[in-house]
């Protein structure tokens, strides 16, 4: 039971900071569209959102089915593989946090800005959307698996991909 707290705590706290910055730069770029008198493209970076949420929960699936599948020496290599991804993961944006972070508003809206300028319909900013959503959703994937892979309660894997 403790270790399923810990586990429940942790992927609580996963969610938590991956959806904060998922929602951080859809916010920008949101605030920036209602700003430049784009709001009418914000169904163009829903679509985004949706599209990597969904991919995000496939891939969770996916995952957990071959995992769930293979005997249980591989099964823990699978987990230690995706353990190292998240580290990998983890540390990479922690890195690119501390050089970006000051510059990470205007560095947004100067892209969606570039964008609007190509005259588009607005797909790029599905792929703006989409590729921030599906960046901090994986990041959940990983992290979540790694952490409910080594807890002994296998049942709260399944709630990953509720």
């Amino acid at each position: 039971e403790g270790c399923t707290r810990v586990s429940s705590s942790a992927a609580s706290d996963v969610y938590k900071r991956q959806g904060i910055e998922a929602a951080l730069i859809v916010g920008i770029v949101a605030g920036f569209l209602k700003q430049s008198g784009h709001h009418h493209l914000m169904n163009k970076v829903w679509l985004g959102v949706i599209s990597a949420a969904l991919l995000c929960v496939g891939i969770g699936l996916a995952i957990h089915r071959l995992t769930g599948e293979i005997p249980q020496k591989e099964q823990e290599f699978v987990v230690g593989a995706i353990g190292l991804v998240a580290v990998g993961m983890l540390t990479y944006m922690v890195l690119w946090m501390q050089k970006a972070a000051r510059s990470m508003k205007q560095h947004l809206q100067d892209s969606v800005q570039a964008a609007l300028n190509q005259g588009g319909s607005g797909w790029a900013l599905v792929l703006m959307a989409f590729l921030a959503v599906a960046r901090e959703g994986l990041e959940s994937v990983f992290f979540l698996i790694a952490v409910f892979g080594q807890s002994s309660d296998h049942k709260m894997l399944s709630l990953i991909h509720i």
